[in-house]
């Protein structure tokens, strides 16, 4: 697929791959009934559903306003570049940002401190979120790798748990009562261009990585489309000439 994305028949096995996985790690593996349970209980999960995990926790339904999907758009090449760039590969497949790198992000981008550490705040500046208060806000993400019992098996944010992340700790970052940062825009924004700053280096060659990408995997469209004085329009392969 174009991108690496998924098509809805492809979407729906992968739940199904899932439910397998876990009915085959269950006590009762060859059990049919509990396949189908397990199946059951996944779609009638309240977090499944925006709108029903909205009810408990508010924060995630900001993480699909216009504002934060604009932002995100925008600055993809940024946000994109730091994820790759301190992601760690999970079984050999998948990139997962571990829960203290995010929080090193965060403090290296002068937005989270060490607890440790009492930073004076002068007049006209803005206070910095501790880093365990970031930790905390972490726990909150329901990440894909929660599950493991292995305790030396990190938690791993994939990228929409890491734009999660940076939501979260924008709503909830100490602006007080600064009437510039009143809007989750706002303080998006000032999150945003703190990371900018610090890792806006990455960029160059994260956008060179996805066009070699792109080369590699031939994502370009084979098919052309010439516009002719009638309005209509020709499709063929690529270097036909149809005058």
């Amino acid at each position: 697929n174009i991108k690496n994305g998924l098509n809805f028949a492809q979407f729906l096995e992968a739940i199904l791959r899932i439910i397998d996985s876990k009915a085959k790690s269950s006590d009762q593996p060859d059990n049919e009934e509990n396949y189908r349970d397990l199946l059951q209980q996944t779609f009638q999960d309240a977090t499944m559903s925006i709108k029903r995990k909205s009810v408990e926790d508010k924060l995630i339904v900001k993480l699909y306003t216009e504002e934060s999907q604009m932002c995100f758009y925008d600055k993809f090449g940024l946000l994109g570049a730091i994820f790759q760039n301190r992601s760690l590969t999970n079984n050999s497949i998948h990139l997962g940002l571990p829960f203290d790198e995010f929080a090193l992000i965060m403090s290296q981008a002068g937005i989270a401190q060490n607890d440790e550490v009492k930073e004076e705040v002068k007049e006209g500046q803005i206070k910095k979120i501790l880093k365990s208060e970031v930790m905390q806000i972490l726990q909150q993400i329901d990440v894909f790798d929660g599950d493991s019992e292995d305790d030396n098996d990190p938690k791993l944010l994939t990228y929409i748990d890491f734009l999660e992340g940076i939501v979260r700790v924008a709503a909830l970052y100490p602006f007080g009562d600064r009437e510039e940062y009143s809007s989750l825009e706002d303080k998006l924004n000032y999150v945003v261009t703190k990371l900018e700053a610090k890792f806006g280096n990455l960029v160059d060659d994260f956008e060179k990585s996805l066009s070699a990408k792109d080369e590699e995997m031939k994502f370009a469209c084979k098919m052309v489309i010439n516009e002719r004085d009638d309005g209509e329009g020709e499709s063929g392969e690529e270097g036909e000439d149809y005058g």
